[in-house]
């Protein structure tokens, strides 16, 4: 049964009359349409159907994409300011429920309101002073979220998120869809795996840090509101773990943005300090295990965006500044999350 054919029975089903079905875009692993209905009071209502493409990325068997659409389910029912997730159905050729004949699955969540936060990164470039506010919201949502521990076992879900970040759930798959390998010839990968497994065996009974997390927080996974305050949507594949994998997502932004848009970058670099230090709510820190936990997360973060196919646009000599730096932090036992610049020859 093809999608849409799919996403049409499922609201016929609700006794529901669709109004529309558009394409609203692909991400790296998922498309989406925007369904517009008709309520039972004659108003309409927009809600997104996300089907995962099923390439790659772990989500080659129909098990990878139920378990991923169900734990983002279930997420969403539990994580503050989450965009909720109503429904995931399972669709194939047969008609009754039995896992044996359903082959696919989809995901009905509520449609993300507000505007993204790259707008917010943009204007940054242009004058950081007036958009700090909205850098607050990030760190007061992020508080909110890293406050709240699990009811279960802190070390088995701690261990399962940094087993999932460099193994087949992260790094792995995007290396392993990583063309061409001019940026990092095998040599470099082969380090670059021993010195974040040096650091994740380093860091894995950390455990009492654990906490509720997004997993991947970057700037068009949050909503900013007219409010100014913020909303979130499409968490990843841990919904517990290191709090500081959400900074690091969101630092690396900043990094990045630093040497696409040099004619700002001063901007970017005292956002960069800005965020950090307000998260950390400190002027400086001795706290050897977050620089520490910050070695394995933020490589993998600037390798993301140094990516080959995710972002093609960039120019060679910023995807080789991005990977250089990742594996120069990977492997400097000084590291210093306040001062990433000299990593990129921009201080």
């Amino acid at each position: 049964m093809k999608f849409t054919k799919a996403i049409k029975e499922y609201f016929k089903q609700k006794g529901v009359e669709i109004e529309s079905i558009v394409k609203l875009g692909s991400g790296l692993v998922a498309d989406g349409f925007l369904v517009t209905y008709k309520l039972a009071e004659g108003k309409s209502e927009i809600l997104v159907c996300r089907k995962l493409r099923g390439r790659g990325m772990s989500h080659d068997y129909f098990s990878d994409r139920l378990g991923y659409l169900l734990l983002q389910h279930n997420i969403t029912k539990k994580h503050p300011r989450h965009v909720r997730s109503r429904d995931v159905v399972i669709y194939g050729k047969g008609k009754i429920r039995s896992l044996d004949s359903l082959d696919e699955v989809f995901q009905v969540l509520e449609f993300a309101a507000g505007e993204s936060f790259l707008t917010t990164m943009n204007l940054i470039g242009y004058d950081f002073e007036s958009q700090k506010k909205f850098l607050l919201s990030l760190c007061e949502y992020m508080h909110e979220v890293h406050r709240i521990e699990p009811e279960g076992n802190k070390k088995d879900l701690y261990l399962r998120h940094s087993q999932d970040f460099i193994g087949s759930e992260v790094l792995m798959d995007i290396l392993d869809v990583w063309e061409p390998d001019t940026l990092l010839p095998i040599e470099l990968r082969v380090k670059l795996f021993t010195d974040l497994f040096k650091l994740r065996e380093e860091t894995k009974l950390f455990f009492d840090r654990c906490r509720m997390i997004h997993a991947d927080l970057h700037p068009d996974n949050v909503r900013v509101h007219e409010n100014g305050s913020i909303s979130v949507l499409d968490s990843a594949r841990s919904m517990w773990g290191e709090p500081i994998d959400d900074l690091t997502s969101m630092l690396a932004n900043f990094i990045y943005y630093s040497l696409v848009k040099d004619n700002t970058r001063e901007q970017y670099k005292k956002a960069y300090d800005f965020l950090v230090r307000t998260y950390l709510n400190t002027k400086g820190t001795d706290d050897e295990r977050i620089n520490k936990v910050a070695r394995l997360f933020l490589p993998v973060r600037l390798l993301i965006l140094a990516h080959p196919i995710f972002f093609s646009g960039d120019s060679q000599d910023v995807k080789q500044s991005l990977v250089n730096g990742a594996i120069s932090i990977a492997k400097d036992d000084e590291f210093d999350l306040f001062n990433p610049w000299k990593y990129f020859n921009l201080n």
